[in-house]
């Protein structure tokens, strides 16, 4: 099993602490506090991390190196912006599924460049005041900020938000794709989810139907919250079947990604084995906590419990 620390005490005795501790310490006592990352392992008990190291490569990126860990984990932290952001897409499509499809269907084909318009309007208006709430620090992030995966959500957004001759369309286009790489490089547990799913696409079956199919592989992988899932599925099998112009779009996309930059690395795959409500590679928890305890013993890692920041 690896080693847990169970509490960093009020005093400092050499003999009582381990190497990592004690460095650990001295940073506390130079800077006055080490930042920590609240369930960075996943979203059960003592997944608590202590930042050593913000590497920021040239090729882009934003990696963090913690404390007792040899794996570098990616994206920023940044719960609040990914709630706000998460919750309106969530309600966002709900409303939109509370709609009869006798209403929707019509208004779509009669009017799609103005529907798309104002869908597109009203993500972009949430990501903006998301990102800048009244009276605190503007969050929005550069491009190069973002890790490979969401960079390559961003690359492709682009390729297609440059064929829209509508400018004004095609400035809330690019602050959906900009939206969706947020989400994307801000919370881990939809990202692992994504490409954790992602990377059983088969290219040689029909778009929809792989769609289809990867979200109930999904749904299947869920368990705390299926629902969200079937959510997501509903109203985007719905926009699908309705429209040919989107399953043509679909198609498109699918041959533009490079799989490759979406795929989980050992990385993403070892962060993402205590996400408790989502089976990553169809493994049980069981299994998964026995994974990271091999895992963590073989690399010597140092779990902390979270009892260091006095949480029982």
């Amino acid at each position: 099993m690896p080693t847990v620390i169970p509490k960093l005490q009020a005093e400092f005795d050499k003999n009582k602490y381990t190497d990592l501790e004690k460095k650990i310490r001295a940073e506390i006592i130079e800077k006055g506090s080490i930042p920590t990352i609240a369930c960075i392992y996943g979203d059960m008990k003592d997944c608590i991390g202590f930042v050593e190291e913000i590497i920021r490569p040239k090729e882009g990126g934003f990696l963090i190196k913690l404390y007792g860990c040899s794996f570098l984990f990616k994206g920023h932290s940044d719960p609040e912006l990914t709630a706000t952001l998460k919750r309106a897409l969530i309600e966002t499509i709900k409303l939109f599924m509370k709609i009869p499809f006798v209403f929707v269907i019509p208004y779509f084909a009669l009017f799609r460049r103005k529907a798309t318009k104002a869908i597109m309007k009203w993500f972009a208006y949430i990501y903006a005041v998301a990102i800048n709430p009244s009276g605190r620090k503007n969050r929005i992030l550069d491009e190069k900020e973002f890790n490979i995966f969401p960079r390559e959500i961003l690359r492709v957004g682009s390729v297609f938000a440059d064929r829209i001759k509508d400018d004004e369309l095609k400035g809330y286009v690019l602050k959906f794709i900009k939206f969706c790489a947020t989400v994307i490089e801000c919370d881990n547990a939809y990202r692992y989810r994504i490409q954790d799913i992602l990377s059983n696409w088969d290219k040689s079956k029909n778009s929809t139907k792989e769609v289809g199919r990867l979200f109930d592989l999904m749904i299947s992988r869920e368990t705390s919250v299926p629902y969200k899932m079937r959510v997501f599925k509903k109203a985007t099998m719905s926009v699908l079947y309705m429209s040919r112009g989107s399953r043509k779009f679909l198609s498109q996309i699918i041959n533009e990604i490079d799989f490759k930059k979406i795929e989980m690395d050992e990385s993403d795959r070892y962060f993402s084995l205590l996400i408790h409500g989502y089976n990553t590679k169809g493994w049980s928890l069981e299994d998964r906590i026995r994974i990271k305890d091999l895992i963590d013993e073989r690399l010597g890692h140092v779990m902390f419990s979270d009892t260091i920041l006095g949480k029982k």
